[in-house]
């Protein structure tokens, strides 16, 4: 019995150590990455330690969510049929005394969000080669500005042809104290929802929401 309460006790203080570390310690990375010639047109994904997610976005509008390489939830980024009581709460207003709140607390959480890189290869073609040739040509200066930081690789093979738009664009951040937005965030659920909990109640009451 002893033994097993030892166990126990060790498995669950390992456990707080890594929460720990990952909270106080480990960046949190986000990339988007954005393909405009791929079924799969967008995916996201987050690295936070051990812990990877990610979330890939196909052209026909489905999104599939990944923890690691398992795929957990598939669903439909379009609106799917609502109730009466859904479209009732659709219609009430936004609360502007709300404004100032959420704006201040996204203000917390991106001052913790630090850009990390941007990748960037395209091929354009606007249709008429003077055109195109003058965009290239300030791709091609704006590539300048930016050859000296490691951060920005930026590609893009003019088309002088016909009108063509593909691009591969891939960026990058960091959040570095995690702990610092756990709070805020919170806060931001609490007055989104407030509204949300008001309106079930009159709905529920049969009062129509102020």
């Amino acid at each position: 019995m002893f033994s097993f309460l030892l166990a126990a006790a060790l498995i669950i203080g390992i456990i707080l150590v890594v929460l720990a570390v990952h909270i106080l310690v480990l960046p949190v990375k986000i990339s988007g990455r954005l393909r405009s010639n791929r079924s799969d047109l967008f995916l996201t994904w987050i690295r936070w330690g051990f812990l990877r997610v990610s979330v890939k976005v196909s052209a026909s509008g489905i999104a599939t969510f990944y923890l690691f390489s398992f795929r957990l939830k598939e669903f439909s980024m379009g609106k799917e049929g609502t109730s009466p009581e859904e479209t009732e709460k659709d219609k009430q207003p936004f609360d502007p005394g709300k404004i100032k709140p959420l704006l201040d607390e996204a203000a917390v959480i991106l001052r913790e969000i630090s850009f990390d890189y941007l990748r960037v290869n395209a091929r354009v073609g606007l249709g008429d080669p003077a055109g195109t040739g003058m965009l290239f040509g300030l791709v091609s200066a704006l590539k300048g500005v930016l050859s000296c930081s490691d951060r920005f690789k930026l590609n893009v093979l003019p088309v002088f042809e016909t009108e063509a738009l593909e691009c591969d664009i891939e960026a990058g951040f960091r959040i570095g104290r995690f702990y610092r937005i756990i709070a805020p965030a919170i806060r931001i659920f609490r007055i989104s929802g407030e509204k949300k909990e008001r309106n079930k109640v009159d709905i529920a009451g049969g009062v129509p929401a102020a």
